[in-house]
């Protein structure tokens, strides 16, 4: 969709595709094109990570078929796309805090290793922000 709208945006850090892992289409719809189109376009090289999720076990309901996407097809598609990391959300609080401490330590790395003086800076701002 960012893709086909045209949508402009400075920068990302980081993207999290999600696929519903009840639904085939929604894995099938992640190919190598479109993500290939999206990091030329937005010249995106930071953190991705391929989210699975389950829907029906965050929102403690019964799945309307027991056919699901499994682990395997997960980590498949995401060597398939050369993603940094692959979750499966299936607690929609512990699940979704560990893709973004994940994320945000990563970030957290590159800042301080690759531009020490801009990460001083970050936390200098972040301490401000706190008080």
């Amino acid at each position: 969709d960012l893709i086909s709208r045209r949508i402009t945006f400075k920068r990302f850090d980081a993207i999290i595709i999600a696929a519903n892992i009840y639904n085939d289409k929604s894995i099938n719809n992640i190919n190598i094109e479109n993500y290939t189109k999206f990091s030329q376009l937005f010249m995106f090289n930071g953190i991705s990570v391929l989210a699975g999720i389950d829907p029906f076990l965050i929102l403690k309901k019964k799945p309307l078929n027991e056919r699901r996407i499994n682990e395997f097809s997960l980590i498949q598609k995401t060597r398939e796309l050369e993603l940094l990391y692959c979750f499966k959300i299936q607690n929609l609080q512990r699940d979704v805090k560990d893709v973004f401490d994940k994320i945000l330590n990563d970030i957290h790395f590159k800042l301080e290793f690759l531009n020490p003086e801009l990460f001083e800076r970050a936390k200098a701002y972040g301490r401000i922000l706190s008080k």
